[in-house]
C-alpha cells in the first residue's frame, strides 16, 4: 500500500469519527466546559497509555490479524473466536453505522441555511446520505484497495487532520485575540460530578 497509504489508515484508526462527536456527549454529562477538559485530559491520558500498551504487543508478537492474534499468542482460542464475532457481527457494524448517520445528520445540518428541511425528510435524508457513504466505501474496497480506497484514506485523513487544526486555531484565535474567556471564567460551574455522569463522559471520549 506505501507508507502514504500505511500511515493515513493508522492516522484514520487512531482518529476516529468520534472526534467530532464526542464533544457534545461529554458536555451534556458533565455541563461545564472545565470539567469537560478535564474529562478530555483524561480520556486522552488513557488512550496513550492504550497505545503504549499496543506498541509493545505490535513489536513482540509479529502476527497479522491485531487483537486476534494477541489473544491466540496466549492460547486462547476460543476467546480470540469469540471477540471476532462479537466484533464482526456487532461492534463493527455499529461503529461504522454511527459514523454513517453521523455524516448525513453533519451534512443536513451544513447545508440547513441552504436546503431547509423539515422532519420527516431530514431523518430520511440523513439516513439516505449514511447509506450512500456507506455504499461507495464498499464500492471502493471491493473496486480496488490499492489505487481507489488507499488514495481515498489519504484524502479522508487529510481532510480529517485539516479539520481539527482549523477548530483548534479558530478556538486560539477567538481566545487570545478576541478574548472570549467567558466559558473559562466560570468553566466548572454548574459542574455534575455524579460518578455515573463522569463514567458516561469518559466513555464517550474513549469511542
Amino acid at each position: 500500500m506505501g507508507i502514504f497509504s500505511c500511515t493515513s489508515y493508522v492516522i484514520g484508526n487512531i482518529i476516529g469519527s468520534g472526534i467530532f462527536i464526542t464533544p457534545t456527549s461529554i458536555v451534556a454529562e458533565v455541563n461545564s466546559v472545565g470539567l469537560s477538559l478535564v474529562v478530555w485530559a483524561a480520556c486522552g491520558l488513557i488512550s496513550l497509555l492504550g497505545s503504549i500498551v499496543y506498541i509493545e504487543l505490535g513489536t513482540s508478537i509479529i502476527e497479522p490479524g491485531c487483537d486476534f492474534a494477541y489473544v491466540c499468542f496466549v492460547k486462547w482460542h476460543a476467546v480470540a473466536f469469540s471477540f471476532m464475532w462479537v466484533g464482526v457481527i456487532i461492534t463493527f457494524p455499529a461503529s461504522v453505522a454511527v459514523q454513517a448517520q453521523t455524516f448525513g445528520q453533519y451534512v443536513v445540518e451544513g447545508l440547513a441555511p441552504l436546503f431547509q428541511l423539515d422532519e420527516p425528510y431530514a431523518e430520511i435524508t440523513r439516513k439516505a446520505l449514511g447509506i450512500l457513504l456507506l455504499v461507495g466505501i464498499v464500492w471502493l474496497n471491493f473496486y480496488s484497495l490499492n489505487e481507489f480506497a488507499a488514495k481515498f484514506q489519504i484524502i479522508a485523513t487529510v481532510a480529517k487532520l485539516g479539520s481539527m487544526a482549523l477548530i483548534i486555531v479558530a478556538g486560539f484565535y477567538l481566545l487570545i485575540f478576541k478574548g472570549q474567556t467567558s466559558n473559562l471564567e466560570n468553566g466548572f460551574k454548574n459542574s455534575n460530578y455524579g460518578v455515573g455522569h463522569i463514567v458516561l463522559g469518559l466513555y464517550a471520549g474513549l469511542w
